[in-house]
């Protein structure tokens, strides 16, 4: 496992786990903003759009509806890209201005971590499909493990993130742990 900055001078950085070509940010990067990925995507868990929460918003899994889908996520990852940047910048549109605002700590089982904390991220939209999820260094760094496209009312109850969030959060810890990393300084 290896540690990419991101922004040195922002405080974001991002795992590349062993045998991967990409770090967990740029690999979400380019799956969230690939239209046909995202379409394979909705198609493959397109019951999950018929949650009485996507009604309300539009959604549902009809074809029509899902091609529909799929531009709206891709439009909020090319958004997101736009947001981060502007934040990594130091710029102060109408997004948040750092990444301690943007990031919220996990809850479920991380809810009495208060070391290297799990936390989350939403995209720009509402209702937002992406989630980012990284680790909270205690100097207000951020290191990202994870990353995708949210269907379900927790990580729990999505039958993809659950397969990969909680795996990636706790082995990520326990690196950082095992190599002394608390602070930005320490990577």
């Amino acid at each position: 496992m290896d540690i990419i900055t991101i922004s040195l001078k922002s405080g974001l950085y991002a795992v590349r786990f062993d045998g991967k070509e990409k770090n967990e940010y740029s690999q979400f990067l380019s799956s969230v903003t690939d239209l046909d990925y995202v379409i394979d995507y909705l198609t493959k868990y397109a019951t999950m759009l018929d949650h009485p929460f996507w009604r309300r918003h539009g959604f549902s899994s009809s074809e029509d509806s899902i091609f529909a889908c799929a531009h709206c996520i891709v439009e909020e990852a090319f958004e997101m890209v736009g947001m981060i940047k502007d934040m990594v910048a130091g710029e102060r549109n109408e997004y948040p201005f750092s990444f301690t605002e943007l990031f919220q700590p996990l809850d479920g089982p991380y809810k009495n971590v208060w070391e290297l904390i799990p936390s989350k991220a939403y995209g720009p939209c509402y209702p937002s499909f992406l989630r980012l999820y990284a680790i909270a260094l205690k100097d207000g760094g951020y290191v990202i493990v994870d990353g995708g496209i949210k269907l379900a009312n927790s990580i729990q109850n999505d039958p993809d993130l659950s397969t990969h969030v909680f795996k990636k959060i706790d082995s990520t810890k326990r690196f950082l742990i095992d190599n002394d990393i608390y602070l930005q300084d320490d990577i």
